[in-house]
């Protein structure tokens, strides 16, 4: 798994995968984060849901990566929540089998 350097323009809307053959930071590109495909496209489709780039109305820079940020935040807990509710459903399954073994 490779991690990419991921940008954006605010000009034309567009999102770009820099696989590192262009140069970061060119053709009105400024740089987002590095991450991995599998976390970055969620994140893209996400902001193209509550923005119309098919009306030519871009967030700005900044936005993106306040949005980024959120992102992360919120992927963070809800890892997080699933994790502590996996936690508890096993407590609760063990739970029952120890409850209903044959004495």
């Amino acid at each position: 798994m490779e991690e990419y350097l991921f940008e954006y323009n605010e000009q034309d809307g567009t999102f770009h995968r820099n696989v590192g053959t262009s140069i970061p930071e060119t053709q009105g590109y400024q740089s987002v984060c590095m991450a991995y495909d599998h976390i970055f496209q969620p994140f893209s489709h996400f902001v193209h849901s509550i923005y119309d780039f098919n009306a030519k109305e871009y967030p700005t820079f900044k936005k993106v990566c306040e949005l980024w940020e959120a992102y992360l935040k919120l992927r963070e807990d809800i890892i997080t929540y699933d994790n502590n509710y996996k936690a508890k459903l096993t407590e609760k399954l063990e739970l029952i089998k120890s409850l209903t073994k044959k004495q």
